[in-house]
């Protein structure tokens, strides 16, 4: 039973007028003056007083709260547990727990006790408020820890630990944890006077919903510190999961034995009770639903259950070993709730290294390699789609710790490390060591070494694993499917597409088999590999993939699933990819508004598809509205994720492609920069992400008439794409076609003609003749030609260009190219051929040029 009535339970309920009256003349309400204290407002009711905000007068003007007992609970016993919680508070002085400032009685002789006002929400309604993630959540669960704790070493337990007694307000930005009401709380030493007496036998204190067996059982002599953690435990839990570890609706049919023997469910099983809202209680915690579930599986879960230990030597022994271990967990150490055996502690060690080099590389690829291999062993024995879920879960933990840019950082350091160890073990002086490793690292300056990780990744690890879940679970096709996709999730993030589409399409072909076309399942495999296909510049492929699965999900899944949500995300990219930017708007409108009706403005769903419509209205030269939705979204993804995150990454570079649409070169260039530094530093300079960015970097380059610098991104950018994604990919060709540009400007004709001939080619198989992209091409063709005096063929050519994107949505952006191609060409063959008169094309062309830009 709650020891806090409802907060509108008036000490005169149910009093005849007379005796109201009376009553009343003893109340204390809004505008009461208690010593420098005035009443003004209520802020709630607990068992003994009610709790009033007041203001403070004198001698300093300060915001506190005043709990002053009600009217009727003069009992003498009640009297003394009074004055035992203001003992208790007295005692504590701790920055997360509320201070007493002050204590006294009214003039009618009801005793208070004034506390500094604690302005803030519970913890609860804060952590879900500001959308906190797993981890944030844990970091500021750790100051009700350090409060408790506090309490503790002056032998208090609280006893009524909850949610609502745990308030959070900000302070220069940053929450603050603060534990209230101390009510019932417990001296373990008898410091607080009697109040060790003070429990009746047979009387329960405290909530139900967070109470401890031995606390329940009304065992008094039983309750010590653990009382309190198991408390904490369910208090964390709900942080976490966003629910009770406990079926509290069995409490009704037998409430003292239920709450004696319940036993905690494991997190993953409180998710999945309630899979309607697991979309929803991700996204409070910034997150995706898949995620959620592997971070309460493994470590999560062990510290979780064993402060929610029925026994309580089974608990955590105190608030400090339970703190210690949430720590190890955030560190990525090896937790005390777990047992230590030798692969645990060396996947710990690996999360936290992130990756190994050299030799360690060898070892973590063979923890992976002999972790999927005892598996497969022991689903030959034992056959659980509970079991092939976790082992799933499993590896794409360990894949998803994997960052090369880290191991680059690593590799290099290691490097030079051992440099430095190997010069004093041959005795060299400090000041040879340090010019030794000067000269190395002048040497390896130009090394790009997240490209060196990767390619070990790539080798070492993703090209085993595939190999081990291709030859071990061939008997368990769908547990095989679900490992397929994980590994294609990680293969796409560092770049290794095709790799990766493989893997896609072979789950999908099993899940089709095995589940069904309109599968779930089958459905998430099929938006994955219509991704992969857009990825790989197949447009045309990926829409119909994406078409079909949307047609499918709306049938069986509703239009409110997220896998719906994710097909018509993946349809749009198809369709922007073909240039049908009026049908890609409508589908990004359509994605935004399922994800905002489903789960709200603030989804992670409906901010990416918001800056998907800015990206089409931008190609559409509708650039005021796409600079609004492109701004939104960046601010957005930058304040929940950060910079370091890939949808934040894609709206820095959006909101620079609009500057540049424009021609605001200098205010475009920050943006390019800031994202090419971030995705070669993450990525690589060989990621597609990564190559995209170096040559956009080239174009403002050459775009602020910077010839010299712009060719060096351009032949990084092309270099990189031709090595990794081959002379045929969109982005090779765009490379090519932006190299042709640069050495047109530089006066290098003949290779400026060459790569536009390949570009010009490349793009009329892989895209169409009548593709914008083809179109823009050709006006490079032509103006190559035109420096080059062929003014004949470079006419023809621009012409063609300029019809083309005149009657192309995706042309408006590029229309301008050819009609400046055109003003040139007959500026150049006026002075180069006096005889010939072009006077009157000439004047057409600038007054098209003056219609277009507003340039005389």
């Amino acid at each position: 039973m709650s020891n806090t009535p409802p907060n509108d339970l008036e000490p005169t309920a149910g009093l005849d007028d007379g005796e109201e009256a009376a009553v009343s003349a003893l109340s204390v309400g809004i505008g009461t003056e208690i010593g420098p204290y005035r009443i003004v407002g209520k802020l709630g009711a607990g068992g003994m007083g009610t709790v009033f905000a007041a203001e403070q007068t004198h001698p300093l003007t300060r915001r506190v709260a005043i709990k002053v007992i009600h009217v009727g609970m003069d009992t003498e016993r009640l009297l003394r547990r009074f004055d035992a919680e203001r003992r208790i508070l007295a005692m504590l002085d701790h920055p997360n727990v509320s201070t007493m400032l002050d204590a006294g009685a009214t003039p009618q002789g009801r005793p208070y006790f004034v506390m500094d006002h604690v302005d803030g929400i519970d913890i609860l309604t804060y952590c879900r408020q500001r959308t906190l993630t797993v981890r944030q959540r844990i970091v500021l669960f750790l100051q009700v820890l350090a409060g408790i704790e506090h309490a503790h070493q002056k032998g208090i337990i609280h006893r009524d630990l909850k949610p609502s007694n745990v308030l959070v307000q900000e302070r220069e930005g940053q929450p603050v944890a603060r534990i209230i009401d101390f009510g019932i709380a417990k001296s373990l030493t008898g410091d607080t006077g009697e109040l060790t007496e003070l429990t009746a036998a047979g009387e329960q204190f405290g909530t139900s919903a967070y109470m401890s067996p031995e606390q329940a059982s009304l065992a008094s002599d039983q309750l010590d510190v653990r009382t309190d953690i198991f408390s904490l435990g369910v208090i964390l839990y709900e942080l976490l999961v966003g629910a009770s570890p406990f079926d509290d609706a069995r409490l009704a049919e037998d409430r003292l034995r239920e709450l004696t023997s319940r036993e905690a469910r494991k997190p993953v099983q409180s998710l999945r009770r309630a899979p309607d809202t697991l979309d929803g209680l991700a996204q409070e915690r910034s997150t995706s639903r898949s995620v959620l579930l592997r971070t309460v599986t493994g470590d999560v879960a062990s510290v979780l259950l064993k402060a929610l230990e029925n026994e309580r030597a089974r608990r955590y022994r105190t608030v400090s070993e339970f703190g210690d271990d949430l720590k190890r967990y955030l560190d990525g150490f090896p937790v005390i709730a777990k047992p230590r055996r030798f692969g645990y502690v060396a996947s710990r060690f690996a999360q936290r290294h992130k990756v190994f080099i050299g030799a360690a590389a060898v070892v973590l690829a063979l923890l992976i390699t002999t972790t999927l291999a005892a598996v497969a062993g022991f689903f030959q024995a034992r056959e659980s789609a509970e079991e092939a879920r976790l082992i799933a879960a499993f590896q794409a933990r360990q894949l998803s710790g994997i960052d090369p840019a880290v191991m680059g950082r690593t590799l290099k350091a290691d490097l030079l490390a051992e440099l430095a160890a190997a010069g004093e073990r041959a005795g060299a002086s400090p000041e040879e060591i340090g010019e030794r490793v000067t000269t190395v690292q002048e040497l390896l300056a130009g090394a790009n070494f997240t490209n060196i990780g990767l390619d070990v990744l790539d080798k070492n690890i993703m090209q085993g694993a595939a190999a081990i879940i291709e030859a071990d679970f061939a008997d368990q096709p769908l547990v095989q499917a679900r490992l397929r996709l994980t590994l294609a999730e990680a293969m796409k993030s560092l770049g290794l597409t095709e790799a990766a589409r493989t893997q896609a399409v072979a789950s999908l072909a099993t899940r089709r088999t095995l589940l069904g076309p309109d599968d779930r399942d089958t459905l998430d495999a099929q938006f994955q590999t219509a991704s992969l296909a857009q990825q790989l510049g197949e447009s045309t492929e990926a829409e119909a993939i994406a078409r079909d699965g949307v047609a499918r999900a709306e049938r069986h899944l509703g239009s409110g699933d997220v896998v719906t949500i994710a097909l018509y995300n993946a349809l749009g990219h198809a369709l922007e990819g073909q240039a049908r930017h009026e049908e890609a708007l409508a589908v990004f409108q359509t994605e935004y508004d399922l994800a905002r009706t489903h789960f709200g403005p603030d989804d992670a769903n409906a901010i990416l598809a918001e800056g998907n419509i800015g990206f089409v209205l931008n190609s559409m030269g509708r650039f005021d509205e796409a600079e609004a939705y492109l701004l939104r979204t960046l601010v957005r993804l930058r304040k929940r994720y950060g910079n370091e995150y890939g949808p934040t990454m894609n709206a820095i570079n959006n909101l620079g492609f609009s500057h540049w649409a424009r021609g605001n070169y200098e205010a475009a260039e920050p943006y390019y920069r800031e994202v090419a530094a971030l995705r070669t530093r993450l990525y690589g300079d060989d990621h597609p992400d990564s190559l995209a960015s170096i040559g956009a970097m080239g174009a403002i380059l050459r775009a602020l008439d910077r010839p010299e610098e712009a060719v060096t991104f351009y032949r990084r950018a092309l270099d990189g794409s031709r090595a990794s994604l081959g002379n045929a990919h969109p982005y090779t060709l765009r490379a090519v076609h932006n190299m042709a540009i640069i050495q047109r400007v530089r006066g290098e004709l003949d290779e400026s003609l060459a790569l536009a001939t390949e570009a010009l080619e490349g793009r009329t198989e892989a895209l169409g003749a009548d593709h914008y992209l083809t179109a823009v091409s050709l006006s490079s063709y032509g103006e190559t030609l035109r420096d080059l005096q062929r003014f004949d063929e470079a006419e023809t050519a621009l012409t063609d260009a300029y019809e083309q994107l005149s009657s192309s949505s995706g042309g408006a952006t590029y229309v301008v190219r050819p009609v400046r191609g055109l003003v040139k060409l007959y500026e150049n063959r006026q002075a180069a051929e006096p005889g010939e008169d072009v006077s009157a094309e000439l004047e057409r062309w600038r007054g098209r040029l003056a219609e277009l830009t507003g340039e005389a």
